[in-house]
């Protein structure tokens, strides 16, 4: 039903791609990255390291290890019950910190997973440049040459939202832990 939902939204059918991996090198040092690439987990008690980038200290941001010039890619994501994600793509170099949220201007395109218990809204935005979605697992589309990056709720098979632009360089899958409750939250990619 998902890859109906795609085809109609951007009727070129995509053809399964390999998963983009989480890169610990560049994310805040209180995530640890699964040895295979595809889970984190948030340690708020992690002490941050000397050698760890100074840059990516306080971001709260993963990237994707590998950049994305060209072609189309889906891959989903599947998030902790009780934390807020924004997940989605952007430039590697956006400036990042606790509370700061760049906007698709600066690079930036993500919509935020509000999973928080007993709220009921299922999507709406937050001033000019936030979405929220409520929900626990989303699936990302990413048409580099086609200047689009769509989300889809995969359980249901239908579409949230979709920015359009054109691309210059490489993107990074892009994931900002926002709100944890139990401090450990984490992310995985299907």
């Amino acid at each position: 039903m998902l890859l109906t939902s795609i085809v109609y939204f951007h009727p070129v059918v995509v053809s399964p791609t390999v998963l983009p991996s989480m890169d610990q090198d560049t994310s805040d040092s209180r995530f640890t990255v699964s040895k295979d690439g595809i889970s984190v987990i948030w340690d708020s008690k992690r002490r941050r390291t000397v050698e760890h980038k100074l840059e990516h200290q306080e971001s709260w941001t993963i990237w994707g290890s590998d950049g994305i010039s060209d072609g189309k890619h889906y891959w989903q994501v599947l998030v902790t019950p009780g934390s807020v994600w924004s997940v989605g793509v952007s430039k590697r170099r956006v400036a990042m910190n606790r509370w700061h949220r760049p906007t698709p201007e600066n690079g930036y395109w993500t919509l935020m997973l509000w999973n928080m218990k007993g709220d009921k809204q299922n999507v709406r935005s937050f001033g000019d440049s936030v979405l929220l979605t409520q929900q626990s697992k989303l699936g990302v589309y990413l048409d580099y040459e086609g200047g689009r990056v769509s989300f889809y709720n995969p359980d249901k098979g239908n579409h949230l939202y979709t920015f359009n632009t054109k691309f210059i360089g490489n993107l990074y899958p892009a994931y900002k832990l926002w709100i944890s409750i139990g401090g450990n939250g984490s992310i995985a990619i299907e």
